[in-house]
């Protein structure tokens, strides 16, 4: 357990969070806990610490809560919403590098009779152009499924789920995936439902 970048002893683990075990969900939130359940996070963890150290050597006691609130508005601003990812794309070279040898190894994998699959969160348009700069226009000859939008972790959990088709222009269409095919299949995860 680390209080930013200082790692607690024992006794104040003990002492801040009395009893021998911490129950916590990945999926839902606390103000006592920041649980990371992917690399991705691991940028806004660092934001987070770095901006409550800071304001711990020059105020007053600044509540953790309220600065982890105002670097996951920014993180969102940025990731969600897309800021981030139109940067990127328009800057892919300074991000990327072409792999030529991922698509041998994808191709290798494909040979053995493997299932290869991408599961994003990203959306679609995102991972087209990393895809593209990393192996090529026809990058999504190497998967089987590609399924962007996904919106895990909630995707693992719901029991539902509606699928998009993307038009071979990279558009959405409006009819209902139920079935990917086995060469090159595009989706993106709109729409989510419990039955």
């Amino acid at each position: 357990v680390h209080q930013c970048f200082r790692k607690l002893s024992d006794e104040e683990v003990v002492d801040r969070y009395p009893g021998k075990r911490l129950f916590f969900s990945p999926v839902e939130h606390s103000n006592r806990f920041l649980q990371i359940v992917d690399i991705f996070q691991i940028p806004e963890l660092y934001a987070w610490c770095a901006v409550l150290d800071y304001l711990q050597s020059t105020q007053d006691s600044p509540h953790p809560v309220l600065v982890r609130e105002d670097i996951k508005n920014v993180t969102t601003e940025l990731h969600v919403h897309g800021t981030l990812h139109s940067h990127i794309m328009r800057n892919i070279e300074q991000y990327l590098d072409p792999n030529p040898r991922l698509k041998d190894m994808l191709d290798m994998l494909r040979r053995e009779k493997k299932q290869l699959f991408i599961l994003t969160n990203s959306p679609y348009e995102f991972v087209n152009v990393g895809m593209k700069h990393i192996m090529g226009a026809d990058w999504r000859d190497s998967f089987d499924v590609v399924v962007c939008s996904s919106q895990k972790p909630k995707f693992f959990e719901e029991k539902y789920r509606v699928f998009r088709r993307l038009t071979s222009h990279n558009t959405p269409a409006y009819g209902e995936v139920k079935q990917f095919k086995d060469e090159g299949e595009e989706a993106e995860a709109v729409a989510k439902r419990s039955v």
